[in-house]
């Protein structure tokens, strides 16, 4: 085994990680908070004050969140969500022309384990002093989803009930 060879490539991959995000753990029995940008359009660069960016928050296949993002100052800021590089679309969007934009993202599917959801600012407030900017964020708490029974559950059922049908017939004989 070449093990200068090897050891260029772990290094090689060590040099070239991604490093892990520091993300904000949002509660599963629900949360809210602010954030704030300073450089304009794009990612947020801070949670309730923090450095974080990211929001994370763990749960079951299948469960579900409700979000909602609500400009606070300026009217104008505009903003959309992703959950693991997906953007989700709103379920409803209220203000605008008088009052500060609300988005809702109703019943979000969350996948099992961590799920990293992300803003990003995609309009100003078209006022001088804009920047830096603010919002207000609230999770819900994180609805169970409905347990499905797997394919194989169902086959061993359906199985047990063939053989309770032909001990039956067996013992009508």
């Amino acid at each position: 085994m070449n093990w200068k060879l090897l050891a260029t490539a772990v290094m090689v991959s060590a040099a070239t990680a991604t490093p892990a995000v520091a993300a904000f753990i949002v509660n599963p029995a629900g949360a809210s908070g602010s954030f704030g940008w300073s450089d304009g359009i794009g990612p947020i660069d801070n949670i309730n004050g923090t450095s974080e960016t990211v929001f994370s928050l763990t749960a079951n296949a299948g469960d579900s969140v409700t979000i909602t993002l609500t400009d606070c100052c300026l009217i104008g800021d505009q903003f959309e969500l992703y959950l693991d590089g997906s953007q989700i679309s709103p379920t409803s969007v209220s203000g605008g022309v008088s009052s500060p934009f609300a988005y809702l993202f109703s019943d979000v599917l969350l996948a099992g384990g961590e799920n990293l959801f992300q803003v990003v600012v995609t309009a100003l407030a078209p006022f001088p002093g804009a920047l830096p900017g603010g919002a207000s964020w609230s999770f819900s708490a994180v609805t169970p989803g409905t347990a499905v029974p797997e394919p194989a559950a169902l086959a061993l059922f359906g199985l047990g009930l063939a053989g309770l049908g032909m001990t039956r017939r067996r013992k009508a004989a």
